[in-house]
């Protein structure tokens, strides 16, 4: 009995794939930073640090750090226009 090979590529596992960063819509959608960092492909501490030099505007609630979801949005359109 002979094991067929597929051409189909394989499924992408969770440990590959990286949470989509949704839409800005209204801007008031707020994720924590571990979740951003996921979404932008960077560590937590990246973003702490562009939070702690005024780059990336952040919430505290509570002890926790949270970035609207529109300031990410933001926060690319700078990083392309200091590239281009």
């Amino acid at each position: 009995m002979e094991k067929q090979t597929s051409s189909q590529e394989p499924q992408p596992t969770p440990e590959n794939v990286r949470p989509a960063l949704p839409p800005a819509g209204n801007g008031e959608l707020a994720v924590s930073l571990v979740a951003a960092a996921q979404m932008l492909g960077v560590c937590k501490r990246t973003l702490e640090r562009e939070r702690d030099r005024g780059r990336l505007k952040c919430l505290r609630i509570g002890r926790h750090w949270k970035v609207r979801v529109a300031e990410l949005h933001a926060y690319l359109r700078r990083c392309e226009a200091e590239e281009g």
